[in-house]
């Protein structure tokens, strides 16, 4: 009887009624995965969006203000790294860098005696990602803002050197092609230098 049982669910399982069952079955769960492998993404932080992210960052009490999702990430990265510095400058780079999701070699931070002013207790940014910030929309004030949460409080920031990328052609009277000199389009070429000192700009809540 048990035979002939399972012979009778096999062959009502060859009807195209429950083909059709089973293809609608699968498709419920194979969206069901997609969702689910979504959800896992944006718990990532760097691809969290909206109210995720916003999640993301009321878990370490970093909230969003006006920002927008870019620099939302830096604001909850930020947050994280700031936690680990201990006011030397190597650990200012470190925790800048985590910030900004970007190489520690990328920056360069001196105090005001090493870049030859003399001031005490007062530092120079003398490198910083300058297309990082141009990326997400940073401005290089609120840029600062970050960098005063990790200096010690007894310490100031004199000033940023925004060095440049930017470089004329070493051939006199000849074509040169460089990713350093005129944009071609507005989406590359070099970048201008610049010396920015502590101003008023839009305040992040950080």
């Amino acid at each position: 009887m048990l035979n002939d049982m399972l012979t009778m669910i096999v062959e009502a399982l060859k009807k195209p009624n429950f083909s059709n069952l089973f293809t609608i079955i699968n498709d419920q769960v194979q969206d069901l995965n997609d969702t689910l492998d979504t959800m896992e993404q944006w718990m990532d932080i760097d691809k969290a969006e909206g109210v995720v992210l916003d999640e993301i960052g009321s878990d370490v009490n970093q909230y969003r203000g006006q920002a927008t999702d870019e620099i939302y990430r830096m604001m909850i990265r930020g947050k994280k790294a700031r936690s680990s510095s201990d006011g030397t400058i190597n650990s200012m780079i470190e925790s800048l860098s985590k910030t900004l999701n970007c190489d520690p070699s990328q920056m360069q931070i001196l105090s005001s005696i090493e870049a030859g002013e003399g001031e005490p207790a007062a530092i120079v940014i003398k490198k910083i990602p300058i297309t990082t910030l141009n990326q997400v929309g940073m401005s290089a004030n609120q840029f600062m803002q970050f960098v005063e949460q990790v200096v010690p409080g007894d310490a100031r920031v004199s000033h940023v050197n925004l060095d440049g990328t930017f470089r004329f052609s070493s051939m006199l009277n000849e074509v040169e092609t460089s990713p350093d000199g005129l944009s071609s389009d507005g989406s590359d070429g070099g970048t201008l230098s610049g010396v920015l000192v502590t101003a008023t700009d839009i305040q992040l809540p950080i």
